[in-house]
């Protein structure tokens, strides 16, 4: 995510989103608590719902074995205001993956997710106040992560369902009542294609169908060519009628 591609509000964010991140998963309590407000709510679909930070810690702590590689990133970065510029709603992908080695073989475990944040801000000063993670897809060895509930692929009802962490048409950013794009224009530009990823990944037709133009045309073999926005969106609908949870991680540079 080039930083150039955001207005001086919004990279201040990302850069506290960043941190935040950055501390949660190397298990840094006092650089968390910077970042998140006390008594925060957060749920995370594969650990549980905290209102504790060290319990949150606890759960997301690493207990697989000793990573010889780990790397994370960060993308499809998007943010609302409200019309009085104290509260903010934010959404962003995470991909991870882990991995060690055994002599010539390596072990690894990977994970992505979408985050659908809320923040508020406390004089010139943007606080986390409530969290919420959903992982869209887990591959490799899950013993790396053996206090997490593994991704649950299955179709239809259940149960043993449990719902969403994530659910657009209350989380999303886009969604935000009241809520304002930031005015730069690089910024509008990108948050339009993450619009359309957030409402494809999250089966929220509405969202992807306000992100396409009426006069669109798409190309998306083995679907369909040249297809108009209602044809696409029939064949979205089909798709995701079979798909449990798509990810559409972009990383844009300007």
């Amino acid at each position: 995510m080039e930083e150039s591609l955001y207005s001086q509000q919004s990279q201040i964010l990302l850069q506290a989103f960043r941190r935040w991140t950055e501390a949660v998963f190397s298990t840094k309590p006092e650089a968390v608590k910077e970042i998140q407000l006390p008594g925060a709510r957060s749920e995370w679909s594969m650990a549980g719902v905290f209102r504790d930070i060290p319990e949150m810690l606890d759960a997301l702590a690493w207990r697989g074995p000793v990573i010889k590689i780990k790397k994370q990133r960060l993308c499809n970065f998007a943010v609302m205001y409200d019309s009085a510029d104290k509260r903010a709603r934010q959404s962003a992908c995470l991909m991870s993956a882990y991995g060690t080695e055994h002599g010539d073989s390596m072990d690894f475990y990977q994970y992505g997710g979408h985050f659908s944040n809320r923040w508020v801000r406390l004089g010139e000063k943007w606080t986390l106040e409530d969290i919420r993670f959903e992982m869209d897809w887990d591959f490799g060895n899950t013993a790396f992560a053996p206090s997490w509930a593994a991704v649950d692929y299955e179709t239809g009802w259940r149960p043993s369902f449990h719902p969403l962490a994530v659910m657009s048409e209350e989380d999303s950013p886009f969604r935000m009542e009241d809520g304002l794009l930031n005015d730069y224009e690089p910024e509008r530009a990108v948050s339009a294609f993450y619009q359309y990823a957030y409402g494809m990944d999250n089966s929220d037709f509405y969202l992807l169908y306000d992100s396409l133009a009426p006069d669109v045309v798409i190309d998306m073999p083995p679907f369909g060519e040249s297809m108009n926005r209602r044809y696409f969106l029939s064949v979205i609908k089909t798709i995701r009628g079979a798909e449990t949870r798509f990810q559409h991680a972009v990383d844009i540079d300007s």
